[in-house]
């Protein structure tokens, strides 16, 4: 009784949240625009450039959650007052500010780039904090392009750069992207005692923007662990500091994370409304790795609701934009939508002919599995037996769909 009481109460809350959400995006953007005009107003008034460069970078690191165009220009200016004072400092610190918006619009490579090249800059400076958070950006964008030991390897490097977590910010990067490659092995006790570690470090520091990345990502742990009412409290706690910090990314994955719930909670129509609200936030912060995610989703979830065309319109979407981008994960998890969408059409070739091509990224990915077993199946497939051997691959591993529910809990996306 007292179960079917809190399943009650949850989906009450819920129901109340979805009835409320326009009305924390309109105070989310007021609250973002006074807090940029209150900056715009001060950087107009200030009569020293470190005190312009140091509210530029402010600016910018703001926008990089709401609008990647005036992250540019403000990272622009940040480094123009920089050069002028002849602070390499500062200069170092523009760059980076830049780099993470040039990741987020898709340009993962150039931001890698950009990373390494900070690192000889901050090591010469004897930032540590800098050269951790080159470290971390870096390991966090190898995990994305698919290279998780490359990732791992970035991320001890940045917890030996800062001695003594010495810099409590990127000890908790660190600590999060740690914890987030045990999530990938699903050693999901190692993941969450590193998140919690990586939480601790943010609370520390006061930094609530990290606070309510870390609250996500422990979240996702519950979630990848059926453990959905546990994950809709951090996620809440999440969505709360989201809005008072105005983060539209942060609020886009709240949002993702959210409709996840409530996809397995048999309430697909609210979690399209909930998706279809985060596309919408993410085109207009220029999110491109986010926007790749949340079309494959809303794909996913047509094909739920009986609209298998508009599920391979969206995914095919998702997976276009993944390939253009380089973003490998998500590129293997639109392909393998695409199969299982088929296969609920009855459409067995084509299924088929998504399924290898998702196998194929996923052995390039994971480096786990030859690809000749690939190569052999595409050259022997002689026409007429061509559907026996389809048949056989859907009785042997029903289109592996243990793999699927694997990739498909990885649709809760993650702030940098």
């Amino acid at each position: 009784m007292n179960y079917f009481r809190l399943c009650s109460v949850v989906i009450s809350r819920l129901e109340f949240l979805g009835k409320t959400l326009l009305l924390l995006f309109l105070f989310s953007s007021f609250q973002l625009s006074a807090q940029t005009d209150s900056l715009l107003l001060s950087l107009q008034n200030s009569k020293h450039d470190s005190t312009r460069l140091r509210i530029c970078l402010s600016i910018a690191a703001q926008q990089t959650n709401n609008n990647l165009d005036t992250t540019f220009f403000y990272c622009d200016k940040a480094e123009a007052f920089a050069r002028k004072m002849n602070n390499p400092k500062g200069i170092a610190d523009a760059q980076f500010q830049r780099a993470y918006a040039v990741y987020y619009s898709g340009n993962g490579d150039s931001a890698l780039v950009m990373y390494h090249n900070l690192l000889g800059d901050y090591r010469s400076l004897g930032d540590s904090g800098g050269v951790a958070g080159c470290y971390n950006k870096s390991g966090f964008i190898y995990r994305e392009q698919g290279d998780p030991a490359r990732a791992l390897e970035n991320y001890h490097q940045a917890l030996k750069s800062n001695l003594n977590e010495a810099n409590k910010t990127e000890a908790g990067n660190s600590y999060l992207n740690i914890g987030l490659i045990h999530h990938d092995q699903e050693e999901y006790k190692d993941a969450l005692k590193f998140e919690l570690m990586g939480l601790a470090m943010y609370e520390q520091a006061q930094d609530k923007n990290r606070t309510a990345n870390a609250l996500l990502r422990i979240g996702n742990v519950y979630l990848d662990t059926k453990q959905d009412s546990s994950a809709l409290v951090y996620y809440q706690k999440s969505f709360a500091i989201s809005q008072e910090i105005g983060s539209n990314r942060l609020i886009a994955i709240c949002l993702n994370n959210m409709a996840m719930i409530y996809t397995n909670w048999g309430e697909p129509k609210r979690a399209l409304g909930l998706y279809k609200q985060a596309l919408v936030m993410r085109e207009k912060i220029g999110d491109k790795n986010g926007k790749a995610l949340v079309l494959n989703n809303i794909g996913d979830l047509y094909t739920i609701l009986g609209q298998p065309d508009s599920g391979i319109y969206y995914a095919n979407l998702g997976l276009n934009l993944a390939k253009d981008i380089g973003y490998k994960d998500m590129e293997m998890t639109s392909y393998l939508s695409l199969a299982l969408t088929y296969k609920s059409m009855g459409n067995f070739e084509k299924s088929y002919e998504y399924y290898i091509k998702y196998h194929t990224v996923y052995v390039a990915i994971n480096n786990e599995k030859s690809t000749t077993e690939i190569n052999r199946l595409n050259t022997s497939l002689e026409a007429e037996r061509k559907q026996k051997q389809i048949e056989l691959l859907f009785k042997e591993g029903e289109l592996r769909e243990a793999a699927y529910q694997q990739e498909r809990t990885k649709g809760w996306f993650l702030a940098l």
